[in-house]
C-alpha cells in the first residue's frame, strides 16, 4: 500500500501501523523537487535577549536566506544571518532524512533540551516567546556548526 506523509503520520497516530515508527515506514515522493538542507547561523533577538544562535533546516525555495528567513530578518527576530552550508537533493524525502540525521548525530553527542518527562529534543535552550514556524534552533557553538558542515557535506 502506498500513503503520502500526512495520512503516514495519521496511521502513526492511531497506531495503525503496529510496532512500526516513521523511520521503518518506506517513504518516497510522487514529484520528485529538488530540495536543499541548510545551515544558517543567526542572533535571535527575543525575550529582550540576543541569543548567537544556529538552524538546520530543509527548503525548496531557490534563495535560503531570501525566501526562508524573509520574515524573521525583516521583523528583527534574526540579525546577522549568514548561511555556513547549503546542499540540494533530489527530493524532499532525501532532504527529511538527511536533515533526521544530522539532528541525530548532533543531538547524541552534544546533547539537547531535556523535557519534565525525560525525552530529550534536539533544540538547547527555551524560549518564551517563539518565532512563528521556526523550531529546532540551537545555540551557536562552532564545534556543532563544523560536525553538522562535515555530515552534510558527506550526505
Amino acid at each position: 500500500m502506498v500513503w503520502k506523509g500526512s495520512t503516514v503520520n495519521k496511521l502513526l497516530e492511531e497506531n495503525l501501523l503496529g510496532n512500526r515508527k516513521l523511520n521503518e515506514v518506506e517513504w518516497f515522493d510522487v514529484k520528485v523537487k529538488p530540495t536543499k538542507v541548510y545551515i544558517v547561523t543567526f542572533n535571535l533577538n527575543i525575550d529582550g535577549k540576543v541569543i548567537p544562535s544556529y538552524k538546520i533546516g530543509y527548503t525548496e525555495t531557490k534563495d535560503v536566506l531570501k525566501n526562508r528567513f524573509k520574515e524573521e530578518i525583516k521583523s528583527g527576530a534574526f540579525t546577522e544571518v549568514e548561511l555556513k552550508a547549503v546542499k540540494t537533493f533530489s527530493s524532499l524525502v532525501e532532504a527529511k532524512k538527511v536533515e533526521k540525521t544530522l539532528f541525530e548525530m548532533i543531538l547524541n553527542e552534544f546533547g539537547g533540551y531535556t523535557l519534565k518527562d525525560g525525552s530529550t529534543r534536539f533544540h538547547n535552550f527555551y524560549t518564551k516567546q517563539q518565532p512563528k514556524g521556526i523550531t529546532e534552533m540551537r545555540k551557536l557553538n562552532l564545534q556543532e556548526i563544523a560536525k553538522a558542515k562535515t555530515l552534510l557535506e558527506n550526505a
